[in-house]
């Protein structure tokens, strides 16, 4: 399990290192997409620690960004 959680976070940095885009929301200050993205990650994580062996670390990333996309953060 613990590999599994390592795993996911070096491919989720990769993830996002290499595919950076500023994200911009029309109403919140740029110092709130940190508080808003790890609220994502914490939710995220949660659903899928009831079922890992449903998702995958690309599943994981494209979860947090749809939770980013429904709190109005947009690349």
């Amino acid at each position: 399990m613990k590999k599994c959680l390592v795993l996911i976070l070096i491919i989720t940095t990769i993830f996002f290192g290499c595919s950076y885009v500023s994200w911009k929301h029309p109403t919140k200050p740029d110092s709130q997409w940190a508080v808003d993205h790890a609220d994502c990650e914490k939710q995220i994580r949660e659903i899928i620690r009831e079922k890992p062996e449903l998702y995958s670390p690309i599943d994981e990333v494209t979860m947090i960004k749809e939770c980013m996309k429904k709190k109005g953060w947009r690349k």
